[in-house]
């Protein structure tokens, strides 16, 4: 009979409850978290087709890599107006929570309408943002658009502050100069803008002439006098009445008091730009920064993986030549040249750099999207009506 066999048993029942309850006692080992990624796009220089290439490539792999988030790192004067509602659209229909971190010069004109597109809105110091009134080039410069672009405008960027929780009063009075902000702290301490209703149009003070009463003639005073009717004397006019928010000092936005408690934001008849602090003061930022890693760090995604969105060289190379202004040299170019050529005989240098011009305009529009198989076809037709 082998005594060893229970020894060794016992033994190793041992070791295997001592082994249970290290295990049991010791602390539980946490799964490492799975590293988010966010997607970090710049919007620089001008709003323009190859700036709305860049915004919907980066929509686009952030949908692939599931990102937590997209940060747009905005610093532009503006561009075109279309361009901008593009990449607005393609910024609301993104598939994971948008950031608008506002740099440099900041967020002017077409850059205003991309940062309220956004979920979220974040500025670095010595940055700006609004005066989003569309312009056009004259030969005095850049004067307002009319009244229904500035419309247009006016109401795609206060339904884009509505949608993302922005003050909607705020984002149009950066487009319309003609509305008057001002603003007062509520009782929780917290910043409340509004807009100031604005005078009587000479429309309504037209409506109003019409609906006044027409005078009495003299025959019908006689009647009424002889019927024992009194006419009653004409109503005086009333003395003006002191208003409540008559400002008791002037000063700079921000700083005029009215008797409400009050104090203006921006007077009419001037755009609204905010400065970092201003916007910080009437809600339209939580906090500013003093750079991008502050910034990721508000929004707890410093420790995240980024993924940057980095122009390549075609991108480059067909959104300069998509610039209005290299556009339309390229397309003047392009027609005088095959113009001289027809008128000169033959096919020579003209021929080539016409060509050449027509070719590289509608080929990087084509090549960005921009243009599709019927625009090349009419291109081909009107070129071998031109040959004819």
């Amino acid at each position: 009979m082998n005594l060893r066999t229970p020894i060794i048993r016992g033994q190793l029942g041992i070791a295997a409850t001592f082994l249970f309850l290290i295990t049991a006692t010791a602390p539980a080992q946490e799964a490492p978290p799975i590293e988010a990624t966010v997607v970090v796009c710049p919007i620089t220089g001008v709003s323009d087709p190859g700036a709305v290439v860049v915004v919907k490539r980066a929509i686009t792999e952030a949908k692939q890599l599931k990102a937590a988030a997209i940060v747009f790192r905005i610093d532009t004067p503006g561009g075109r107006v279309d361009s901008a509602v593009e990449i607005a659209t393609a910024i609301s229909n993104a598939p994971c929570k948008t950031i608008a971190y506002i740099e440099g010069m900041g967020a002017i004109s077409a850059g205003a309408l991309i940062s309220f597109s956004c979920d979220e809105i974040i500025m670095a110091a010595g940055s700006a943002i609004g005066a989003a009134t569309p312009v056009i080039p004259t030969a005095e410069g850049m004067q307002p658009t009319g009244e229904k672009e500035v419309s247009f405008m006016r109401a795609k960027m206060r339904a884009l502050a509505e949608s993302n929780g922005h003050s909607p009063d705020l984002a149009q009075a950066m487009v319309d100069k003609d509305i008057e902000l001002r603003g007062y702290y509520d009782e929780a301490g917290k910043y409340i803008v509004y807009t100031v209703a604005g005078t009587t149009s000479p429309a309504d003070e037209e409506n109003a002439q019409d609906a006044a009463p027409a005078a009495k003639s003299p025959v019908e005073e006689i009647l009424r006098k002889l019927a024992g009717e009194v006419t009653p004397p004409p109503p005086q006019p009333a003395a003006p009445e002191t208003s409540e928010s008559a400002p008791l000092i002037e000063h700079e936005p921000g700083t005029v008091v009215y008797a409400d408690g009050s104090e203006l934001v921006v007077a009419a008849g001037k755009l609204l730009t905010l400065t970092p602090s201003e916007a910080v003061k009437y809600g339209l930022i939580p906090t500013v920064v003093d750079g991008f890693e502050m910034a990721l760090a508000h929004y707890d995604l410093r420790g995240a993986q980024m993924h940057a969105i980095e122009p390549n060289w075609a991108e480059k190379t067909f959104r300069f030549l998509t610039n209005p202004t290299i556009a339309g040299l390229l397309l003047m170019i392009g027609l005088g040249a095959i113009y001289y050529e027809i008128k000169t005989g033959g096919f020579g240098l003209a021929g080539v750099v016409g060509a050449l011009a027509l070719t590289l305009l509608f080929g990087a529009h084509l090549v960005l999207g921009l243009a599709n198989t019927i625009d090349l076809v009419l291109i081909l037709a009107g070129l071998a009506l031109i040959l004819l």
